[in-house]
């Protein structure tokens, strides 16, 4: 007897299930959701069984998911569950998704007055248009950033209700405004510093003690620091409360090392025409003297055994408590025994915005040649004043491993020289013209793999018969076309590209494959007849940045076109901060 009672059991629960339980999920009524798309709105299991009771429970929810995609007359109507022909059961899903709203009116409450009609007016949720809850949140961001950046910081911005209709196919949309009270910037802290004079980092920040308190100038004060040479990280600006109730800004900051030295050693290997080579260059920068942004280089290069070549500069910023920096140079570049070349300069600078600079510099330059030697190579001594203008756009996110940005620099500038006769060739005045243009972009378009391409220009124009040998630029080596000797290629106008595939290992760090290419015009007189050369170089390689406790290593291995494989040039460079 218990045993036939308990089968009656286990037989109704199971006939229970049955009829709780379905196998298909069928919907009607939907145009613009896919059966798809409601069947994961409604989240639900349709792998296997599918259990009656909790898609009816899921169906308000279902309701509140089409409105939330801007259907605000959506609704399901009924849910049937039904016998199929197989003997099975589906449930019948019948939903109306209605036509989308248009708002009627939407109004802004509270604070309403204080936004400018320059701002109302991009506003995206406007009456007669279709009703969209991105809009709704494109509006709100809108007039949160109006206000924080107008002297109210704590402002609110509520979606207080849609009120909709279905018998004219409109809503209403209601905001709540709230600005908060006026906030002043009463002082700026950067924790975190410990070299560097916080006054001077207020003035780089360019906020102004007193003034309403603005997120877009907090913004802009971040990247400014950021850009310093001696700034490791800057965290993103916030507001804060001092202890005393004043209001103010915390910047923090992360300061790097503010000694940066800079070794590359370029190494040509012996061939049955050349013996081996070996070039070098001494870069030493003193990012921040006194703790107030001051600088200080001194470069030393010996591109070959012949030549020698050393500058030395110093910049001071904030000139005369201005957004500006003066920069002093001299520079001497000896040739073996033929010639000495000086120059002395000034540039000053000026920062338009957090990512455009201009200058504009001075320039003296003086060639000292041997009598004996300017009579054989027809080389006088001269000298040359000339001024330059130019700028720089950066959107680079780091300056030498960047993972994305541009920057472009362009400069122009015009000379008048007065040289010595020498041989045939007699004294005279002239005039020349320099331009010159430098490129470079990269983008990240996998995670990691960043391609980077760089375009540079050179072009100097004068009406002397010749360009002498002193003014001619300079093709080849680490810093232009890898996989030639430093200085290999001389020209009055010059241009390089570089193409690398990169793959990023860290802030400094990465590996790369590069293609480099190069071209060199030369105009030269032999005898009395004028002749043009021009040639084009390609080089292909691979190499390595690597950030280590002396600082960043740098291989790169290059192959000119009259190389083979295992006879390249290698550049090896050691970038350190102390």
């Amino acid at each position: 007897m218990r045993c036939l009672a308990a089968i009656a059991i286990i037989v109704l629960l199971a006939a229970n299930a049955w009829a709780r339980s379905a196998d298909r999920l069928i919907f009607h009524g939907n145009r613009r959701f896919s059966s798809a798309e409601l069947t994961s709105l409604l989240a639900v299991r349709t792998d296997s069984v599918i259990a009656v009771d909790s898609v009816r429970a899921r169906l308000s929810a279902l309701t509140d998911s089409m409105i939330a995609r801007d259907l605000l007359f959506a609704r399901v109507e009924s849910l049937v569950v039904q016998t199929n022909r197989r003997g099975g059961k589906d449930v019948e899903v019948f939903v109306h998704e209605g036509e989308p709203a248009r708002a009627a009116e939407v109004r802004w409450l509270g604070d309403s007055l204080r936004v400018p009609a320059s701002v109302s007016s991009r506003a995206m949720a406007t009456p007669r248009s279709v009703f969209r809850w991105a809009n709704v949140e494109f509006d709100i961001a809108l007039l949160l950033d109006y206000f924080e950046n107008v002297g109210y910081p704590f402002a609110r911005v509520e979606l207080r209700q849609v009120e909709s209709d279905s018998a004219s196919g409109t809503c209403t949309v209601w905001l709540l405004l709230q600005a908060g009270p006026l906030t002043r910037t009463e002082f700026v802290s950067f924790p975190g510093v410990k070299q560097t004079r916080e006054q001077f980092l207020l003035r780089e920040s360019r906020l102004r003690l007193g003034a309403p308190y603005s997120q877009r100038r907090v913004d802009a004060a971040r990247r400014r620091l950021a850009r310093l040479d001696f700034m490791r990280r800057v965290a993103p600006g916030e507001i804060t409360v001092g202890e005393t109730g004043l209001t103010g800004v915390r910047l923090p900051v992360e300061e790097g090392r503010s000694t940066r030295l800079d070794v590359v050693a370029g190494y040509l290997p012996a061939t049955e025409n050349r013996e081996a080579l070996l070039s070098g260059l001494v870069n030493v920068e003193l990012l921040n003297l006194f703790g107030v942004g001051r600088k200080a280089r001194l470069h030393w290069e010996r591109p070959n055994r012949r030549v020698q070549a050393a500058d030395v500069s110093y910049r001071e910023p904030w000139i005369l408590g201005q957004p500006l920096a003066l920069r002093v140079d001299f520079g001497q570049r000896i040739e073996d025994t033929l010639y000495v070349q000086r120059r002395f300069g000034a540039r000053l600078e000026v920062d338009l915005s957090t990512t455009l600079t201009a200058w504009g510099a001075a320039q003296y330059e003086s060639v000292f040649a041997d009598s004996a030697t300017a009579v054989l190579i027809g080389l006088p001594e001269s000298r040359t004043a000339s001024i330059e203008t130019g700028f720089s756009f950066d959107t680079r996110d780091h300056p030498t491993n960047p993972r994305g940005g541009v920057f472009f620099s362009t400069q122009a500038g015009t000379g008048w020289r007065q040289r010595d006769a020498v041989g045939e060739m007699p004294s005279g005045s002239y005039r020349h013209q320099r331009v010159g243009m430098d490129a470079e972009v990269a983008q990240e378009l996998l995670p990691l793999w960043i391609v980077y391409a760089g375009a540079h220009a050179r072009d100097l124009e004068s009406d002397e018969p010749e360009v002498l040998l002193p003014d001619l630029y300079r093709l080849g080596g680490a810093r232009t076309l890898r996989g030639y000797r430093e200085e290999q290629f001389l020209g009055s106008r010059i241009g390089w590209a570089s193409l690398e595939v990169r793959y990023w290992l860290g802030q400094a760090s990465r590996v790369f494959l590069f293609g480099d290419a190069g071209s060199v015009y030369r105009k030269q007189i032999e005898g009395d007849v004028p002749r043009e050369n021009t040639i084009f170089r390609v080089a292909g390689g691979l190499g390595l940045r690597m950030e280590s406790g002396l600082g960043v290593w740098g291989f790169d291995y290059g192959v000119g076109e009259e190389d083979r494989l295992l006879n390249g040039k290698l550049h090896v460079s050691l970038l350190s901060t102390f």
